[in-house]
Formats: structure tokens, C-alpha cells, sequence
């Protein structure tokens, strides 16, 4: 009966580690995109004369949580506190629900450099330089889901750790 819970409580958090790094990803494909489907982006005005140097901070300060979130969990400290609290087996999935939190974060607090300005804004009437700019796109995308096929997705989150 124990082992019976066990089972059942490791897979609600695998399923659960699952659906949070769907979500994150697909939110995180929006972001970079820009269409405004995950998260609008504002103008904010800060009051300061170094605004760029501001904003920059910020963004940086950003970064630099999501690089400490990463090389904490990643490390040994963590991984035997995890072995001495008997997770072991939940550490990649405890790891990926971290790791999408803090994304997260990063996405919905990121200040745009430039608001005014699209840094991705090609004239269309410029038709090699919008082809050669699309057929990059293209591959990028067919090169991306050629990966998707290849991963293994259950050993990446932590599903087949389980």
C-alpha cells in the first residue's frame, strides 16, 4: 500500500514537472516571438537619466538568477541534499519546476531595450534580403523540430526517473 502511494504521489509530480515545462516552453516560444499572446509587453518609463543603463542592470540582474538557480541545483550540495532527503528520484523534476519558475520570472520582468524601435523590422520590398532572412527562418524552425524528434523527453524532465 505504501509503495502503491509512493507511486502514485512520484507520478502526479512527474505529470505535474510535465505540464509546467509544456506550458513554459510554448509561453517562453511566444515571448521570443513577440506576439503578445504570453505576456504584453508595456512601456515602462523609469525617471532617470541612465534609463539604457538601467534597464540593462535589470535585465542582467535577471540573467544572473536564472545562472545561479542553474548552477546551484546542478551542483553536488544539491544533489546530496536531495539523496539525503530521499528525492533522488524527483531531483530532475524538482530541477525543471525551478528552472521554469525562474523563467518565468525572467519573462514576465524583462524591460525591452528599445520599445520604439523593432530590432526585426525588414522592409518587404527588399526582396533578397526579406527571401534570404525567411529561408533562414524556415530552416531554423525545420532544424528545431528535427531536434524535438531526436530528444528524449522523459529523461530530460525527469519522467524516467520515476
Amino acid at each position: 500500500m505504501v509503495n502503491m502511494l509512493k507511486s502514485a504521489f512520484l507520478f502526479l509530480v512527474s505529470a505535474l514537472c510535465f505540464s509546467i515545462c509544456f506550458t513554459t516552453v510554448l509561453q517562453f516560444a511566444l515571448w521570443l516571438y513577440g506576439t503578445g499572446f504570453s505576456y504584453t509587453t508595456t512601456h515602462r518609463t523609469l525617471e532617470t537619466d541612465d534609463i539604457e543603463k538601467t534597464i540593462i542592470l535589470h535585465n542582467l540582474l535577471l540573467i544572473l538568477v536564472f545562472v545561479i538557480q542553474h548552477s546551484l541545483m546542478a551542483s553536488d550540495y544539491c544533489k546530496h541534499f536531495f539523496t539525503m532527503c530521499k528525492l533522488d528520484v524527483l531531483q530532475r523534476s524538482i530541477y525543471v519546476i525551478a528552472t521554469c519558475a525562474v523563467l518565468q520570472v525572467l519573462m514576465y520582468y524583462w524591460l525591452p531595450l528599445y520599445t520604439d524601435h523593432p530590432v526585426w523590422a525588414f522592409d518587404q520590398r527588399r526582396n533578397i534580403l526579406w527571401l534570404i532572412l525567411s529561408l533562414v527562418h524556415i530552416i531554423a524552425w525545420l532544424m528545431m523540430f528535427g531536434v524535438i524528434l531526436v530528444i528524449d523527453y522523459g529523461e530530460l524532465i525527469g519522467v524516467k526517473q520515476v
